[in-house]
């Protein structure tokens, strides 16, 4: 009788895939599945939805080196907390290694309605310009009635100051929401570093500050969840020391 090896006894599925584009995949529902969650991935999960049911932070940042899976993340993280049908079967994934926290989640989006994700991609280019083309992308999934009347007040939002634009959105966020079956708004920001670059070179026309007023709103957002998601390739103070930078030589 031959000896077994190793390669016998264990088998490896391999494949490829290409990078993630959260604006154009977030509705490939088929290539979430392929995901797999690691040990951080769902502590990570966690710590976001423990903010969500409790009220608590909802203004986050995901930072780690290119190709890490961040924004393959980001698309499991929206499928998750999303109410479609097509999204129990992403949390019943979540189930096999962690059906402690897919049931919480599941119960809770039986009960309250899943989240609206707005998916953005970062481009060099002021922070509001693409984060108005995120909520443009969402325009499928809303009635008729708010099809008609978004696109107007988007083009006259584009240059509002940032006060105007968090009334903007929070008025967005009420009808979606009293219309549909959605209890929240969920907003990945991914390729965030673009956009902060961009501020960085062109300091007098980006409104960087609108940031923290993202991440203030959120956590003040109440029975009614904001939860902002930034990803980013590099530490937030690095793009920071970059601006001082730029700023000093001019």
């Amino acid at each position: 009788m031959s000896e077994s090896t190793l390669r016998d006894l264990i088998q490896i599925h391999t494949s490829g895939l290409r990078s993630i584009r959260l604006e154009e995949d977030l509705s490939n529902h088929s290539l979430v599945q392929s995901y797999v969650p690691t040990t951080q991935a769902i502590y990570t999960l966690e710590r976001i939805f423990y903010g969500i049911e409790s009220n608590g932070e909802r203004a986050w940042t995901l930072t780690g080196p290119y190709g890490s899976g961040k924004s393959f993340f980001g698309l499991f993280l929206s499928h998750t907390l999303d109410g479609a049908v097509e999204a129990i079967a992403t949390r019943e994934k979540l189930r096999v290694n962690h059906p402690e926290l897919a049931e919480r989640i599941q119960r809770w989006v039986e009960g309250r309605g899943g989240l609206l994700t707005i998916p953005v991609t970062g481009a060099r280019a002021p922070l509001q310009a693409c984060i108005l083309r995120g909520f443009e992308k969402v325009f499928p999934r809303l009635t008729n009635e708010l099809k008609e009347s978004l696109p107007s007040t988007i083009e006259q939002i584009k240059s509002a100051d940032s006060r105007h634009f968090l009334t903007w959105l929070s008025n967005f966020i009420r009808d979606v929401c009293a219309v549909h079956s959605f209890s929240g708004i969920l907003l990945v920001f991914d390729e965030l570093g673009k956009a902060l670059e961009h501020a960085a070179a062109h300091p007098f026309e980006s409104d960087i500050y609108l940031l923290q007023e993202l991440a203030e709103f959120a956590n003040r957002s109440g029975e009614t969840p904001f939860v902002f998601i930034g990803i980013l390739h590099q530490a937030f103070e690095q793009y920071a020391t970059l601006l001082d930078h730029i700023t000093q030589r001019e």
